[in-house]
């Protein structure tokens, strides 16, 4: 490995050492060669070897929970990975990848700790080093880890809420009633259905009944309190989880709501001479058995459809 001694010179953990000192590391060291897109280690496997890039270029990737690669870090001639081998017996937090065909040199777990032994002035400097540039990578990782928390937040956020209207989904709202029901927590199940919603779509087109979907959405939000849940069950279904068995208060607020739906200007949306209605049916628990509130709250809807639609029937 002609040039070693330069090369090792030029490596960050190895800058403080003396000439000699350097010499002595020589024999501990041996040299790997990978091809372009070989992979050095994989993550989640044991390992006991620190890395120098001597030449070429390598890549560190973990691995996302949607089963994509993140690539996390860079290294180039001069550049140490895999240094958390040599102190622990853990599995690799990344995978490293061969950007180039490259040279490596290998320092084991094993021959580290007879350097630590045989030459403590150098494995002294080497550690301080070592560490300095570890705390460094730290302080990124921190940040990444902060990015994969945000990327983790929204990831959640997709799964529970309709990527149309903003909402909470069905899948949401079957989580929740189920998880309310379980801890029999008291909460009142209103399902609510927009009228006429196919004749808006065949009379003025899909696109205005997406106004109108949104427009409806839009009030439901605004009148319901802030820890009510507003579900978009299916199409022009809704459901809201509201908070507490108070059947009064939920069916004052479902009202209003509906009052406030009869109030939206339709020519804004497209539909001249029509009025939008909901129909809303309410059942609470656990006045009623959770067996049940499903069915009553829809048995309440329908009975509301058949008053006449525009109408808050509180379930029997």
């Amino acid at each position: 490995m002609n040039g070693l001694d330069e090369l090792l010179s030029k490596v960050t953990i190895f800058k403080k050492l003396t000439q000699d000192e350097i010499a002595q590391l020589v024999p501990f060291l041996s040299q790997k060669d990978y091809t372009q897109g070989s992979i050095i280690f994989d993550e989640g496997t044991y390992g006991s070897e620190l890395y120098i890039v001597a030449r070429g270029e390598v890549a560190a990737f973990i691995k996302l929970p949607d089963g994509s690669l993140r690539e996390v870090a860079h290294f180039g001639s001069g550049d140490f990975f895999g240094d958390m081998a040599i102190f622990e017996n853990d599995v690799r937090s990344a995978t490293c990848v061969a950007q180039t065909d490259c040279a490596l040199l290998s320092l084991t777990a094993s021959n580290f700790f007879t350097i630590i032994n045989s030459h403590p002035s150098a494995a002294i400097k080497i550690m301080y080093d070592m560490l300095t540039v570890i705390s460094q990578r730290l302080m990124k990782t921190g940040s990444f880890l902060t990015e994969m928390i945000q990327w983790g937040e929204a990831a959640r956020k997709r799964s529970i809420i309709d990527e149309f209207t903003g909402i909470y989904n069905r899948s949401y709202f079957e989580d929740t009633i189920t998880l309310m029901m379980t801890q029999e927590k008291p909460f009142c199940l209103i399902m609510v259905d927009l009228d006429y919603f196919r004749k808006i779509n065949d009379e003025y087109s899909h696109a205005v009944g997406d106004k109108a979907i949104l427009a409806i959405v839009d009030v439901l939000k605004h009148t319901f309190r802030e820890h009510d849940a507003v579900c978009r069950y299916g199409g022009d279904e809704f459901a809201v989880i509201f908070d507490g068995n108070d059947v009064m208060r939920a069916q004052e607020l479902a009202e209003k709501a509906r009052q406030n739906v009869n109030a939206i200007d339709c020519t804004q949306l497209g539909m001249k001479n029509f009025r939008l209605s909901l129909s809303m049916g309410i059942a609470p628990f656990p006045d009623i058995d959770k067996d049940l509130l499903r069915s009553k709250a829809d048995e309440a809807l329908y009975t509301a459809k058949e008053r006449g639609r525009n109408c808050v029937v509180i379930a029997q």
